[in-house]
């Protein structure tokens, strides 16, 4: 398990307001020798306990940051780049400065980024210094994400006291959604909480035209899934964000010649 063979890997979310990108979450992926690319869930347990994680995250948001400079220095608009925050990270004294540093060597600021993290986080680790580090970040100029919200650990509580600016809704709760009133009634419900409480949603694991229509006529317009991309590394994210632009410039030169 070397450092080297961790790499950053981006999705889009999509505002269907403007079919513009809101926003690329990083993902992180490990290029196995012999078994191939690997999702975190087929290596987590071991890096953690080779007490690797802390190295990896830092590797993976060296490597995310210097890929969303270079797309904003191409002239792509891309909106924030959302960085998975860990545990590990959370804890850290030293954290917050490591990214500020990263930031600033690549010519960004925090305003460039949204840092999200699980419910589980803030409840699994039990510690009131997690809870300040988050207003912390906050103030730093951090926008912060509640991702995988729905899932049986968040409170109302936690969304008002810990700087949440957005929630994103996990996927067990759209897969399907076009099919099943059930869902239909829980996600409605979660898009009324966060009206009332000026948070914004982005919608995960978005797969089917049927699921971003009711989605959609929910008033939910901030979604992310395979539907539109699956996550990409930075080489083939260029490629397509470099297509979508040119997708746009044709309907833009038709658009004009038919006035």
């Amino acid at each position: 398990m070397q450092l080297g063979q961790f790499v950053p890997f981006f999705q889009p979310k999509i505002d269907t307001r403007t079919n513009r990108i809101s926003g690329v979450e990083v993902l992180v992926r490990w290029q196995h020798p012999q078994r191939g690319l690997l999702p975190p869930s087929q290596f987590i347990d071991e890096a953690e306990a080779a007490n690797l994680m802390g190295r990896i995250d830092r590797c993976i948001i060296a490597q995310a940051v210097k890929a969303y400079g270079d797309w904003l220095n191409a002239g792509f608009i891309i909106g924030k780049l959302s960085i998975n925050l860990t545990a590990y990270n959370l804890q850290s004294g030293t954290f917050v400065e490591y990214l500020a540093d990263e930031l600033r060597n690549s010519g960004l600021t925090a305003r460039h980024v949204e840092l999200e993290l699980l419910e589980s986080i803030l409840f699994d680790c039990d510690d009131s210094s997690l809870f300040e580090r988050c207003r912390e970040l906050s103030q730093a100029g951090f926008h912060l994400a509640l991702d995988d919200f729905g899932t049986g650990y968040a409170s109302i509580s936690t969304l008002i006291d810990n700087s949440i600016t957005t929630i994103k809704i996990d996927r067990s709760f759209i897969s399907g959604i076009d099919k099943q009133p059930r869902l239909q009634r829980i996600t409605r419900s979660i898009l009324a909480l966060s009206q009332q409480l000026y948070l914004d949603v982005v919608a995960e694991g978005v797969e089917t035209a049927a699921e971003l229509e009711v989605l959609t006529a929910f008033g939910c317009h901030l979604v992310q899934g395979y539907h539109f991309s699956r996550p990409l590394d930075a080489n083939r994210m260029t490629g397509w964000l470099r297509a979508r632009d040119e997708c746009a410039e044709e309907q833009s030169r038709t658009q004009q010649s038919m006035r």
